[in-house]
């Protein structure tokens, strides 16, 4: 309902669609607060989303809040998306084209941005963030650089991203600088033969500029370790 709240306060237009930019509970679980205003709103997502909430990732996303709220967020039930987009689908509604990019891989394996051409705007999703750093245990680094990197090439004037504030294209610039700096330090001290806690303080340093985002003392070890982890794979 605070979703609803929140659009209101800024238009009385009705809710004619919904685009889900991955799997991750904080960016769809309002879907339930939406559907129970406009019943027939299709809401969208990518096909690998819609996959995983029919295994029961919803249940275990509402648990996760329910627990990380303290219960504010109690009576909440799973909402899912109800139509797939893939890359390079395209959705019309009334004069604005919303056009989908999904380039495999990335923050989660379902994520999509999506480009608003007339307006010069991209919503991003958690591919790229703003003063945050997020998990992620669900992807893969490697995989959200090239999305970036495709991101950057549509050149949009306006980026939404997953968390923090909008802003031009140094946003995906400085997230993308925070994924590369982290992968190439610990690519070259993997080369060394350091194991990944042998690392953290060199890698620390590399990323200082990124030190006062929300979340860099939770996120950064285990980032670390999530990119050593990709390495080591690559490696064999």
């Amino acid at each position: 309902d605070m979703l609803l709240r929140v659009l209101r306060a800024h238009t009385d237009a009705p809710i004619v669609a919904v685009f889900n930019t991955h799997e991750h509970g904080d960016h769809w679980l309002g879907n339930q607060a939406i559907r129970a205003a406009y019943p027939d709103v299709p809401i969208y997502a990518h096909p690998n989303m819609i996959a995983k909430l029919d295994t029961g990732l919803g249940e275990t996303w509402v648990n996760l809040m329910n627990s990380m709220t303290e219960g504010a967020t109690a009576g909440t039930v799973p909402v899912g998306p109800n139509l797939a987009l893939d890359d390079g689908d395209e959705v019309v509604i009334g004069d604005r084209s919303f056009r989908i990019h999904h380039k495999g891989t990335a923050h989660t394996h379902s994520d999509i941005m999506i480009e608003v051409a007339e307006l010069g705007l991209l919503f991003t999703g958690d591919n790229a963030n703003n003063g945050r750093l997020v998990r992620l245990d669900d992807g893969n680094f490697k995989g959200n650089i090239e999305n970036l990197d495709v991101a950057l090439r549509l050149k949009p004037k306006v980026v939404v991203p997953g968390h923090g504030p909008s802003g031009g294209q140094e946003v995906i610039q400085q997230y993308r600088a925070y994924l590369d700096t982290l992968y190439s330090t610990v690519h070259k001290l993997f080369e060394d033969g350091q194991s990944d806690f042998e690392m953290k303080d060199a890698v620390v340093t590399a990323c200082a500029q990124w030190s006062d985002w929300a979340g860099f003392e939770e996120e950064i070890g285990r980032n670390l370790n999530r990119v050593y982890l990709e390495i080591e794979a690559a490696a064999f």
